[in-house]
């Protein structure tokens, strides 16, 4: 499905994977036009710092930007911010946006993220936030130093990283979490024991096996009722339960959806001309074998790289290891590969490494924590397919 170097190139959504897309194609030679539809006011700007830097105050709102000014006229790109996209007509190979105006396209990228899941429970109270913006940074780090008590539903990455940034100011943070371990469901019983020594050594209260059943306050959050009566009083709470991919405006156009847009190892649709790329997407992993929505930043990276290949008339498929990273405290949490159904800890002297297991003996991931020598190592012996006997060796050696 590749395209004339003077099409017309159309991106929905204004984050990672429009700026990275519109690098690559100029660099590959793409001379038609480019535009970025977002339905947000801001550039494209880079999200792993919202919950971390931007709240410590460490890194401005405006550093956080991917495409500055000079950027733009350098690629000869078109913005077009606060225009949502509702909907898409395939046959004419047009955007619908919002206010009733029509884009036309020669290749679209679906690149329109995913947003904050909300809990039908939590109430809109003043105190109560989400995080998935640079609008909802900006609001929690404001509303950060009036706070004494902070309460975290959900023992997500983003959960964490606040609940950590919260800590280091002295805030007295307690995390809820429904499932028996911290991560759990995303990476097993082991490495949820090594988040919650992370926490606890530092004075996070972690409840697990807990469920906030309501959220009380009149003009403002006063704090959360769990399942077992208990009453924790809290003057800032933060909901993160994961995150929905932002499809509801393909709806009707023909294009495969599920758990995010369907697309294959290059990034194509179900639907001719049209690629996605991020966290609404759904890649085929064309090392792995895995079908999944991957939420990563460097994920979301190197799709939109592939994109700009297979645009532009390469070949290349994703094709490598999966991998994302946490910063906590003074510590950084590294992942690579796969949670699989077998797993080992050990200890090292520059901090715990977890391998995973497919249960047929094979090493499919690691977790690294303050150890990034053995994080990249550990990536190396998933990519070459690594025995678990052998994984097991190299674990002992560090």
């Amino acid at each position: 499905m590749s395209t004339a170097a003077g099409a017309h190139v159309v991106v929905v959504g204004g984050g990672l994977v429009a700026a990275t897309l519109t690098r690559e194609l100029r660099r590959l030679g793409h001379t038609g036009p480019i535009t970025i539809v977002s339905d947000e006011a801001e550039v494209p700007y880079d999200r792993p710092p919202l919950s971390k830097q931007v709240l410590a105050g460490t890194v401005t709102p405006e550093e956080t930007r991917l495409l500055k000014p000079a950027d733009l006229e350098d690629l000869d790109v078109t913005l077009r911010l606060e225009q949502p996209a509702a909907g898409l007509n395939p046959v004419a190979r047009e955007v619908e946006l919002a206010d009733g105006g029509r884009l036309g396209y020669d290749v679209l990228v679906v690149a329109t993220g995913s947003r904050a899941r909300r809990l039908p429970t939590v109430p809109e109270l003043s105190g109560v936030h989400h995080l998935r913006s640079l609008d909802d940074a900006t609001a929690i780090a404001e509303a950060l130093p009036g706070v004494r008590r902070l309460v975290v539903i959900g023992a997500g990455f983003i959960g964490l990283e606040v609940a950590a940034v919260a800590r280091n100011r002295d805030i007295e943070v307690t995390v809820v979490e429904t499932a028996a371990r911290p991560l759990s469901r995303v990476l097993g019983e082991d490495a949820g024991e090594v988040v919650i020594e992370l926490h606890e050594e530092r004075g996070v209260e972690v409840r697990c096996s807990a469920t906030v059943v309501e959220v009380r306050g009149a003009d403002g959050v006063e704090g959360v009722l769990l399942d077992g009566g208990e009453f924790l009083p809290a003057d800032l709470l933060l909901v993160g339960v994961g995150a929905v991919p932002n499809t509801e405006w393909l709806e009707g156009s023909g294009i495969e959806i599920d758990n995010g847009v369907v697309c294959d190892d290059r990034g194509r649709t179900s639907l001719p001309h049209v690629y996605a790329a991020g966290d609404v997407a759904r890649w085929r992993n064309a090392l792995t074998g895995a079908h999944a929505r991957a939420e990563q930043w460097q994920s979301a990276l190197e799709q939109a790289s592939v994109v700009a290949d297979a645009v532009t008339g390469g070949g290349r498929v994703w094709d490598t290891v999966p991998y994302f990273w946490s910063d906590q405290y003074d510590r950084k949490l590294q992942f690579c590969g796969a949670a699989g159904p077998v797993s080992e800890r050990r200890d090292t002297a520059r901090g715990p490494v977890v391998l995973f297991g497919d249960g047929d003996e094979q090493l499919v991931g690691v977790l690294t924590v303050g150890n990034p020598r053995a994080l990249a190592q550990g990536r190396r012996l998933v990519a070459a397919g690594t025995a678990w006997p052998q994984a097991q060796e190299w674990l002992a050696g560090l």
